[in-house]
């Protein structure tokens, strides 16, 4: 489609149209051109085109759409004449804001834009440096272009005019001078369970990369690190890449995705030449599981590493180590260890620590003695578990307990410090509804939250109307947001259900100025698979997104914010702060990442909202909290022990459009193994689908005082009427009668729930004036009295100036000047139709006819 490019074409000239010139080419354009033309840019209204051509005008108005605009006409009822209007119909007031453009920064002569396409946009332009570059564009669009960076800019555009757009840079490589390098490296995975990756070298002279299995493409626009999910499955895989000068295929590689079963584990190894100790070895499976120690056929360490030392008073036992994976759990082979007696007390303990701040229990920390053969635990002096160890969770009843621990040997045994430990809270009934929240209105690109916690919860969410916002919120909690304003309230949770506080509107207000740089940007190097980043946030900025090595890798960051990367570095990283106004990147700071030795840490905290369609559901999505695990390069979501989704992170919002219930888990990866975390039963509602689009709103040209609206309506939705862009009724029906003075205006409906809002199509509504005719009769009776006479009855209407009584089946008057209760006396058996006349100034009117 072309530019539109206004022709300064008025009025008895020739039209200047052609393909580069004008962008709506429909049939009767032309016709129309001179009068639209001119109301489009602004130069003349419709009701000050004193020399249109109305025949022309007309013709090329009923077209359904000219440069986006639609064009109506309507009969002024006075003057009989043809009356044009312009009117974006389904569509008022400015396109939301585009808050989330991307330019893409590693694609060889083209940049790719891609953004959340906007309700009430008709269409979209791209501004390059502040010049318009191209129109009518969609996410996903390319910018062919030579090497460089630039600065780009999308506008969403209607009738009422354009939406602000964020500001983001995009680099395009260079151009290519002949086909993608040769790809020798590609790899597809094969000790992953249903999931296949893919991993190449990109040259970044490809553009576009699509993965095959033999001749079937699988994954189209892919990049390294695709994935493909799939049940147990063996295939032969390769990557093309493709440029504009041609295409290259890699070498092929076969790739597998495992089952959920864990293999067996056949090299377990206890040892039998540690004093107070056993050392368990053994080699990892594959597919996804935890690591439980048995000794004797008994639970004795939950989730053990290769490598873990227990200890063990001096004897000998059988041990095994069980898989536990999603579904099954397969033991290991059984190997006898022996732990030799210790020669000497344990040492001392100084530094037992009891938690007093955990939901639901408390969990104990200590360092290790020397030659400890086991831990006993003690709480307000009663041993209450053995063989305990650092880390240890102790469920009790909620209070505040005297705790320590005794480490004891063949030799003796040693008392640790005492700690309190609290267990805080105790669950009776769902949590008490929180009824001071307030959300604030006066922050610039911020929103924060104030609530008095009730104690009763182990879990405070914030949500909005748009679903979840924000998980395990805390009081003064401060939220980065676009402009905007949004009916926050706080969802509190606990066992036993959940309560929902007072709602609040909460409002972010535009800056007037680009963000303040941030000076302080710092990023780790000493965690394994992981580099958090901390920093001060941006006065003004709505958002924050973190780039490494010039890429962006996350948007809508935060101080602490973690970024999974396996072990290597170090890579160049910074945050870029983002208003409507602008951006600016902050210090740049070198980040790395070690490599692990061991699976991650198994997650013990996962939590998926809704524990049935009764307790904190939330419409057509289920929200994942969990704490991230030591190690861990990314995450999966498994739903019913399927897999789900690749590659979450903590906050994760599961899409649904329908109302279930499911058991969902995280399941932690690095490159020695997969651990899957505790299982949790989610929930969620049915989605909330925005109202349907109204485009046969109608409104009424012939009722005397008021205009007849009549449009469909749809269960669950409010309709609110708007005459000439003013609200002036609420919650109407079809067919609502809106009275109003003599009178020709435009009305509309707005149609909302939760989900979202629509605009119907405008219409021209008239209210008659009062008419000085009389007005109809619709209870007229003739009633039989006697055998001689009979009495006519009527209600007596406005403007009536008398009534006379017909016989309508002779044609004659039967009575002149009559009242209601008047009587007649017909000829002998005779049985007619008679009728009362209601005489006007001008006209009559016939009542209904009644026999008598």
């Amino acid at each position: 489609m072309s530019i539109y490019e206004p022709t300064k074409w008025s009025n008895e000239q020739e039209p200047a149209i052609s393909e580069t010139s004008l962008n709506h080419l429909e049939r009767g354009t032309e016709d129309a051109h001179s009068e639209v033309e001119e109301i489009a840019i602004g130069s003349v209204s419709v009701y000050q085109a004193l020399a249109t051509d109305k025949a022309r005008f007309i013709y090329g108005a009923t077209q359904d759409r000219i440069g986006g605009i639609k064009a109506h006409i309507t009969i002024d009822r006075s003057s009989e004449e043809y009356t044009g209007f312009l009117n974006s119909a389904t569509i008022l007031g400015e396109p939301a804001s585009i808050t989330d453009l991307r330019a893409s920064d590693n694609l060889p002569g083209m940049i790719k834009m891609t953004f959340t396409e906007t309700v009430g946009t008709m269409w979209y332009d791209l501004f390059m440096d502040g010049e318009l570059i191209a129109t009518d564009i969609n996410s996903g669009f390319r910018y062919w272009t030579v090497g460089g960076t630039w600065t780009f800019q999308v506008l969403g555009n209607n009738f009422s005019g354009a939406g602000r757009g964020v500001y983001d840079s995009g680099t395009a490589k260079a151009i290519p001078t002949e086909p993608p390098a040769a790809i020798d490296d590609f790899k597809a995975s094969d000790r992953l369970s249903s999931k296949i990756v893919f991993n190449w070298s990109d040259h970044e002279d490809a553009y576009d990369f699509t993965i095959y299995e033999g001749t079937t493409p699988v994954v189209q626009d892919a990049r390294p690190g695709a994935h493909i999910i799939t049940i147990e499955h063996s295939g032969v895989y390769h990557v093309v890449a493709r440029n504009r000068l041609g295409t290259t295929t890699s070498n092929t590689d076969e790739g597998t995705a495992l089952g959920i079963i864990p293999d067996a584990i056949v090299d377990y190894a206890a040892s039998d030449d540690l004093q107070s100790l056993i050392l368990s070895t053994f080699s990892y499976v594959p597919q996804p599981a935890a690591y439980d120690l048995y000794r004797d056929n008994i639970m004795h360490r939950p989730g053990i590493r290769s490598g873990t030392d227990i200890p063990s008073l001096g004897g000998t036992w059988d041990f095994k180590v069980v898989a536990r994976g999603l579904d099954v759990s397969r033991p290991s082979n059984i190997d006898v260890g022996t732990a030799l007696p210790a020669n000497y007390p344990p040492s001392a303990i100084t530094d037992f620590v009891a938690s007093d701040n955990d939901k639901l229990n408390i969990t104990i920390s200590f360092s290790a003695a020397t030659e400890a053969g086991k831990y006993d635990l003690y709480v307000d002096g009663a041993m209450v578990a053995e063989h305990v160890y650092s880390g240890f969770i102790f469920t009790s009843p909620p209070g505040t307990y005297d705790m320590h621990v005794i480490a004891v040997n063949d030799k003796g045994s040693t008392e640790s410090n005492h700690d309190n430990g609290t267990s805080r809270y105790a669950f009776t009934a769902p949590p008490v509804a929180i009824i001071d929240f307030v959300a604030s209105d006066d922050l610039t690109n911020k929103v924060s939250i104030f609530f008095t916690p009730t104690g009763d919860a182990v879990r405070y969410d914030l949500v909005s109307e748009e679903g979840m916002w924000a998980t395990d919120v805390r009081p003064g909690d401060v939220f980065q947001a676009f402009e905007g304003t949004w009916l926050f309230h706080i969802m509190s949770i606990n066992l036993l259900g959940v309560s929902h506080s007072n709602t609040n509107e909460g409002t972010s207000n535009a800056a007037n100025s680009v963000p303040a740089e941030v000076t302080d940007f710092n990023a780790t190097d000493t965690l394994a698979n992981r580099v958090t980043i901390t920093f001060t946030p941006s006065t003004n900025a709505a958002t924050q997104d973190l780039y490494k090595n010039d890429m962006l890798v996350a948007t809508d960051v935060f101080s602490n914010y973690v970024h999974l990367m396996p072990g290597g570095g170090p890579d160049d990283f910074y945050i870029r702060s983002i208003n409507l106004k602008g951006f600016t990147n902050s210090n740049h700071d070198d980040g790395s990442s070690i490599v692990p030795t061991e699976p991650p840490s198994e997650i013990l905290d996962f939590m998926a909202t809704g524990d049935d369609l009764s307790v904190g559901a939330l419409a057509g999505e289920v929200v994942m909290t969990f704490s991230h695990a030591s190690g861990a390069a990314s995450y999966d979501l498994w739903k019913d022990n399927v897999l789900e989704t690749v590659g979450v992170l903590p906050g994760h919002s599961w899409k649904t459009a329908v109302a279930g219930v499911w058991t969902f888990n995280i399941v932690a990866n690095n490159e020695i193994g997969s651990v899957p975390s505790n299982d949790d039963i989610g929930s969620a509602l049915e989605a909330i689908a925005p109202p349907i689009e109204i485009t046969t709103f109608a409104a009424s040209d012939s009722y005397e005082g008021l205009v007849v609206m009549t449009f469909p309506q749809e269960a669950g939705v409010a309709y609110e009427l708007f005459q000439n862009g003013t609200s002036v009724a609420n919650d109407i029906d079809d067919a609502y009668e809106f009275a109003v003075p003599e009178g020709t205006r435009e009305y509309y409906v707005e149609g909302v729930n939760a989900a979202g809002t629509i605009t119907s199509n405008a219409d021209m509504g008239t209210s008659e004036g009062a008419s000085n005719d009389p007005g109809y009769i619709n209870n007229f009776a003739a009633t039989d009295n006697s055998t001689v006479n009979i009495t006519f009855t009527w209600s007596n209407t406005t403007n009536a100036l008398g009534y006379d009584v017909y016989n309508a089946d002779k044609g004659t008057k039967v009575l002149d000047n009559a009242n209601s209760g008047d009587s007649y006396v017909p000829g002998t058996y005779d049985t007619d139709y008679y009728y009362v006349l209601a005489l006007g100034t001008e006209n009559d009117t016939k009542s209904n006819y009644n026999q008598g």
